[in-house]
């Protein structure tokens, strides 16, 4: 019974992270990059984005319930598939966001970057394409949770 509760919390968590990964593909990364250094204003104008304030709060809690969801569902073969969902999010998305994305981004949206301007958008809509792809893959990756309670029955 806690081995589905916790399950059906990662799933309510990674709807969550699903759902911020489309607002900000919709609703904010297009306006950044879509004209560096004058689109970054959303960043360092007088009331700014504060995103920082969502991500780094969240990626801890779904690996925190992944790996309770992995324990207590060890007994079935759920676990296999919430064990895929933790493994593909660290390797696929955790990883290249702490090598890559969480670096450039703030390169890139610093005020004070010395890039010409069109190496900026370039740098910019690069940042957006791979970051597009990132999130197929969050997307994606529910799926295998999503299976996970079917198998439990």
């Amino acid at each position: 019974m806690i081995g589905a509760i916790v399950l059906y919390a990662s799933i309510l968590l990674w709807g969550i992270l699903c759902g911020a990964v489309v607002y900000e593909h919709l609703a904010i990364i297009p306006v950044w990059a879509s004209n560096p250094p004058e689109s970054l204003a959303m960043w360092t104008g007088p009331y700014p984005v504060k995103s920082m304030h969502f991500w780094p709060f969240i990626h801890p809690v779904i690996i925190v319930t992944l790996l309770a969801a992995i324990g207590l569902n060890w007994g079935n073969d759920a676990r296999n598939l919430i064990a895929l969902a933790g493994v593909g999010y660290v390797l696929a998305v955790l990883l290249p966001t702490a090598i890559w994305f969480v670096p450039e981004l703030l390169h890139l949206i610093n005020p004070e970057t010395d890039l010409p301007s069109e190496q900026w958008r370039r740098r910019a809509k690069r940042w957006e394409a791979l970051s597009l792809a990132r999130g197929v893959v969050v997307l994606a990756l529910i799926v295998p949770l999503l299976i996970a309670v079917d198998i439990r029955g």
